[in-house]
């Protein structure tokens, strides 16, 4: 699904509200060298779940073996 490109704008604390472009509850937040930044829907795992895929990548279709990206959790964020 794709949409018209829509103007987001920061406020003081340079925070955005996605409001109605949003459709899920967590994204990983890429920036490239120009300033553009990617949101790409997540989903978090249990260090269990973690450690299983690490041992037995097997287990996973090729395609999902592809999104994976370990993230450090942001401290001040909760994580």
């Amino acid at each position: 699904m794709s949409t018209e490109p829509t103007l987001v704008e920061l406020d003081s604390r340079h925070r955005a509200a996605l409001g109605r472009l949003a459709r899920h509850a967590r994204y990983l937040a890429e920036v490239d060298d120009d300033g553009v930044i990617t949101l790409t829907p997540a989903a978090v795992v249990s260090a269990l779940e973690a450690t299983l895929i690490s041992r037995r990548p097997d287990l996973l279709r090729p395609s999902e073996r592809s999104k994976l990206v370990a993230v450090k959790a942001d401290r001040r964020h909760g994580g």
